[in-house]
Parts: C-alpha cells; structure tokens; sequence
C-alpha cells in the first residue's frame, strides 16, 4: 500500500511531514472541543469537532474569530455584522485559542476531503 504525506507548516512554524490519511481522522470524543470550558453561547454539532454558536444554524466559532482577525475587525464590529452579543465573539476567540489544534486538524482535512491542498487554494495533484 502506498501512503502520501504532507508537509504541514502551521502559522509559519517549524513543518512536519504527516501521512494525509492522518489528518482525514476524526479525534474521539474526549478531544472534542475543550470540555472543561463553560460554553455559555457554543455548542457542539453533528459530524463537527468544532463548536458553533447557540441558535446559529452553521454559524461556527472559527468562522466569527477568522472574519475577526482576517479583517483587522473589533469583537463589537464582529458581533453587529452577526448580529450576535459581544460576548458570543469573546467565548469564540477563548475557545479558538484552547482548540487551536483541532480547528487547524478539521480544517485541514476538510480541504483534503474537498479535493484542495490543505494550505493554498489549488487541487491536490
């Protein structure tokens, strides 16, 4: 059988080599999401490690604190253009900060799984 690897550089770190079948894993349960943090306005979904916002249809955490940070927004900019409370944006930021490893591992594998290179938008050759 023969296996593919990537090479993965996160946020411009160090990169390490990981067999692509890897990052397509789902974590068990006990990795999803830090459960010891009180999620007040988040919760888990179906076929999802991330946690979305409560009452949100699809409205993921790593959405609102990507459009954040991506475009230079405050959390009451974010919070008025979704029309959600600041302190929804502020949960968000806390929760991508402790999860910051599975959202890049999800991330990743959906790109895999939709026919794109992990880390820039051309298909995998």
């Amino acid at each position: 059988m023969s296996h593919k690897f990537l090479s993965v550089a996160p946020f411009g770190g160090a990169g390490c080599v990981w067999p692509m079948a890897a990052l397509i894993q789902q974590p068990s349960i006990p990795e999803r999401g830090n459960l010891s943090m009180n999620h007040q306005h988040l919760e888990p979904r179906p076929g999802s490690q991330q946690y979305y916002v409560k009452g949100r249809r699809g409205l993921r955490a790593s959405l609102i604190v990507g459009v954040k940070e991506s475009n230079g927004l405050t959390i009451e900019q974010v919070a008025r253009n979704y029309r959600i409370s600041p302190a929804v944006v502020r949960e968000c930021i806390r929760y991508c900060k402790e999860n910051q490893k599975l959202i890049e591992r999800e991330i990743h594998a959906e790109r895999i799984r939709g026919g794109l290179h992990p880390l820039e938008d051309k298909p995998l050759s």
